[in-house]
């Protein structure tokens, strides 16, 4: 009998990290980026049902068939800070939220090859850090840029 071990499918891993009033919205829109880069590079993501508590605030996306993530989705690992006005105001302090995007399978990241970016909802901007490259916010969560 021949025993076939086959390879866990990569992931891609997104975590609410800080949150207030806003921060399933910010999380959705980072999901929702992850799911547009990855339609653009034709990666079939499929998203892992969540169980218990936590599953509003975190989601795993599994990549059936592939060990390795596309360089688009690779390049979202990493810290991702949304700049926004507390709930119901129109000026204020500015609440920032954070977002993890973590990957597994056959890939490794070291820390000073992770991504932070910002999004800026207030002046609607996106920064990634890295390169100091600045673009339009709903480019960026549309997964564009």
């Amino acid at each position: 009998m021949n025993n076939v071990t086959t390879a866990s499918p990569a992931t891609v891993r997104v975590t609410l990290v800080d949150a207030d009033g806003r921060g399933e919205t910010f999380f959705s829109d980072i999901c929702r980026m992850i799911e547009q880069i990855a339609s653009r590079a034709n990666v079939g993501l499929v998203s892992v049902p969540s169980t218990g508590p936590v599953s509003n605030v975190s989601r795993t996306y599994a990549c059936p068939g592939c060990q390795v993530l596309v360089p688009e989705l690779l390049a979202e690992v990493g810290t991702h800070r949304g700049q926004l006005l507390p709930v119901g105001s129109t000026h204020g302090r500015v609440v920032t939220l954070r977002v993890e995007v973590e990957a597994s399978g056959s890939v490794a990241r070291s820390g000073s090859a992770r991504t932070v970016k910002t999004y800026n909802y207030i002046v609607g901007r996106a920064t990634r850090h890295s390169s100091g490259e600045t673009r339009a916010l709903g480019e960026v969560l549309a997964g564009l840029a």
